[in-house]
């Protein structure tokens, strides 16, 4: 069973989270076009919530990834 900062769901977060970096988009531009809050994303980004498999392969998909695979 998966607990804490294991999670494969953090680890992907933070690959996107880094790509997000690299390509100097912006937390409220990922928000706007995922039609969530900044707050959300910024929560997100920091491990306090989590996305939904919806958002989360919208994500990868906004930044270019193949989410299935980043770690």
């Amino acid at each position: 069973m998966f607990s804490g900062n294991n999670f494969p769901h953090q680890s992907r977060i933070s690959a996107l989270k880094q790509a997000r970096d690299r390509r100097t988009i912006t937390q409220t531009a990922i928000a706007t076009a995922l039609e969530l809050p900044q707050p959300f994303i910024a929560k997100v980004e920091s491990g306090e919530r989590r996305l939904d498999v919806v958002a989360l392969i919208g994500l990868a998909q906004l930044l270019g990834m193949d989410w299935q695979n980043e770690q």
